[in-house]
């Protein structure tokens, strides 16, 4: 019968460790992709490649975009770029919306988008051009990294993780 029991027990347990195991890959799979959503220094590039390419699937147009010093908070980097566009409500709407983070299910793996974070927004007043209404659209746009490491930080100062400046109207339609 102690037998039996301890028996009947192991089979219980290892139904239980089955099941943590799973819950332990989906976890570590989800870590992964939010590893993905912070850039380390060496990817600040792509991650300025990316907004870029944002600002021109939008259609607003570039008017400044000036990289600020980053932030250290807590274990992480805060690299913040002062920005300006302008363009239709709609464009501005747009631009805005495909910074949302996509939920990990609806997105493909390895598609992840980088955390950015918008603050200080201000819309000018409307102006009349060739017939539409357009804003212009000032803000912080955010996105946080993991502290480097001692040499590595040092490459980043040299001015490795600085963007390219957007070229104004790079983002106008054509």
């Amino acid at each position: 019968q102690s037998l039996e029991a301890d028996a009947t027990r192991i089979i219980k347990d290892i139904g239980e460790y089955k099941k943590l195991v799973a819950r332990s890959d989906e976890l570590k799979k989800q870590i992964e992709e939010n590893q993905r959503a912070l850039p380390t220094g060496a990817e600040l590039p792509a991650f300025f490649e990316t907004l870029n390419r944002k600002i021109g699937e939008a259609g607003v147009e570039v008017k400044k975009w000036d990289y600020r010093k980053e932030i250290a908070v807590e274990s992480f980097v805060k690299v913040p770029l002062e920005i300006e566009v302008s363009g239709t409500f709609h464009q501005l709407k747009r631009f805005f919306a495909s910074l949302v983070q996509r939920d990990a299910s609806d997105a493909a793996v390895g598609d992840r988008d980088r955390i950015i974070s918008i603050e200080n927004l201000q819309l000018t007043v409307p102006k009349n051009r060739s017939r539409d209404l357009v804003l212009t659209a000032k803000f912080t746009a955010s996105t946080f990294r993991q502290e480097d490491a001692p040499a590595e930080a040092a490459g980043t100062k040299a001015g490795a993780g600085k963007p390219a400046p957007a070229k104004p109207g790079a983002g106008k339609p054509a």
